[in-house]
C-alpha cells in the first residue's frame, strides 16, 4: 500500500467512524405530503343524514303531487279589496265626517274593506243629500253597497274620475244634511 492509499483509506476509516448529524428539515417528507392531499370519504354519518334528507324531501313531494291529483288543496281566505276612501263635511255639522269616516270603518261591505285616508271639509256646506263620487270604476258596486250602509240614496253614487289621482283615492263621500243619523250616531252612542 502506497502512502497516499494508505492516507485515503485512514480518512475513509475515521470518518465513517464519526456519528453523522442529519439536518432536520422543515419541509414534509414525500408520503407526509401525499397523504396531505388525499381525500377522506365521507364518514357514514354523514352519509345517513343525506339518506334521511332525501328521504324527507321525497316524501314532501308525493304527498304534494296526491293532494294536487286529488283536487284537495287548503281554503283561502276570500279575496278582499281595499279601498281608499276620502270624506268630506259638505253639511257643515261639527265632526260630521269625523263620524262618518268611524262609521266608514266599521262597516262592513262584502269583499271590500276601506280605509279612510282623508276627511276634510267640503267646498261649501249647503249639500242636502250624502253623494258617493266613485274615482275608479272597479270600485262602482262597493260605493253603491256603501251608500245603502250609510243610509244614503244609490241614485247618489256617480263616477267622475280624478286628473291627478296623487293619493289613490277611490271613492269619496260628500256627508250632506241627510246622513245626521249617522253623524250623530256616535254622540247618542256616548
Amino acid at each position: 500500500m502506497s502512502a497516499r492509499s494508505a492516507l485515503i483509506h485512514s480518512i475513509t476509516w475515521v470518518g465513517s467512524t464519526l456519528p453523522r448529524r442529519k439536518k432536520k428539515s422543515k419541509l414534509p417528507t414525500h408520503k407526509q405530503y401525499l397523504s396531505r392531499l388525499s381525500t377522506r370519504p365521507p364518514g357514514r354519518g354523514l352519509n345517513y343524514i343525506i339518506g334521511i334528507l332525501s328521504l324527507v324531501v321525497l316524501i314532501f313531494i308525493s304527498s304534494t303531487v296526491l293532494k294536487i291529483m286529488s283536487g284537495e288543496s287548503s281554503s283561502l281566505p276570500p279575496e278582499r279589496t281595499y279601498l281608499r276612501v276620502q270624506v268630506l263635511n259638505g253639511c257643515g255639522i261639527p265632526k260630521a265626517a269625523s263620524r262618518t269616516a268611524d262609521f266608514i270603518r266599521a262597516s262592513s261591505v262584502e269583499g271590500a274593506e276601506f280605509d279612510v285616508i282623508e276627511i276634510e271639509n267640503f267646498e261649501s256646506y249647503d249639500v242636502t243629500e250624502t253623494m258617493l263620487i266613485v274615482r275608479d270604476e272597479r270600485a262602482v258596486e262597493y260605493a253603491r253597497s256603501l251608500a245603502s250602509e250609510l243610509g244614503a240614496n244609490p241614485d247618489n253614487v256617480v263616477l267622475k274620475p280624478l286628473k291627478d289621482n296623487y293619493m289613490s283615492i277611490d271613492i269619496t263621500v260628500v256627508v250632506g244634511r241627510d246622513a245626521e243619523p249617522v253623524a250623530n250616531a256616535e254622540k247618542s252612542s256616548k
